[in-house]
């Protein structure tokens, strides 16, 4: 799960440093992001607190 995550992720990201993509995109993929990391980071939270 951890691996198609990671998977994921670096799409996303070589989505976002596409230069192409207009500014309303960027910030549409930036808050995907955004949201992708705080569920990991809460996922990493439930798993070890």
């Amino acid at each position: 799960m951890c691996k198609v995550n990671m998977i994921v992720f670096r799409e996303l990201l070589d989505l976002y440093e596409q230069e192409d993509l207009m500014f309303s995109e960027k910030l549409e993929l930036r808050d995907k992001l955004q949201d992708f990391l705080d569920d990991i980071e809460k996922k990493i939270d439930e798993h070890y607190i």
